[in-house]
């Protein structure tokens, strides 16, 4: 519930007391596998909403 309101895992390890953060990764990894799906719609969005030329870096 915390990952998923928003908190940082950093927060969520040290609210559950892992002494590593790789203890609250594996727990919690089916999460942001979830999360993914969304942050990768979002992407696709911004994406069709963009200029699709590329910016002109020569000045």
């Amino acid at each position: 519930m915390l990952f998923a309101a928003g908190a940082r895992m950093k927060d969520i390890q040290m609210r559950l007391g892992h002494a590593r953060i790789a203890t609250t990764m594996d727990t919690y990894t089916h999460l942001t596998e979830r999360s993914d799906d969304h942050i990768n719609h979002l992407l696709i969005e911004y994406l069709k909403d963009t200029n699709s030329e590329p910016p002109n870096r020569e000045q």
